[in-house]
C-alpha cells in the first residue's frame, strides 16, 4: 500500500536532492509576474527573468504590458511601444503622471 506524501514534503526532498534548479521555470515566472510596487521594481524583476529566456521582442513586450498595474496598462498599451525600452519609459512616465 502506497502512503500519500504531502506535496511540500516531496518538493523539499527533490530540492535537497537536485537543488533549486530543478524547479526553475522562467516562463512560468514571467507569465505570472505582476507589478505590485513601483514600475522600477517591476522592471528590475522583469529584466531578471527575461535574461533567462530567449523571447522574440513582440512577446517580451506583450508579457511586460500584461504584468503592469491596471491603471498603467491601458495608458502604455495605447502608445503601442515598439521595444521594451520604450515600454519601460512609457510606464515610468505614466506612473509619474498618476502620482
Amino acid at each position: 500500500m502506497l502512503i500519500p506524501i504531502d506535496w511540500n514534503v516531496y518538493k523539499e526532498a527533490i530540492k535537497e536532492r537536485f537543488g533549486d534548479a530543478a524547479f526553475d521555470d522562467s516562463m512560468y515566472e514571467l507569465n505570472t509576474l505582476r507589478q505590485t510596487g513601483t514600475v522600477q521594481k517591476y522592471n528590475n524583476h522583469f529584466d531578471a527573468i527575461l535574461t533567462r529566456l530567449n523571447l522574440l521582442k513582440p512577446y517580451a513586450i506583450s508579457y511586460y504590458l500584461g504584468g503592469l498595474k491596471e491603471e498603467l496598462l491601458g495608458l502604455v498599451r495605447i502608445m503601442k511601444p515598439k521595444s521594451l525600452r520604450e515600454a519601460f519609459s512609457l510606464a515610468k512616465m505614466q506612473e509619474l503622471i498618476l502620482r
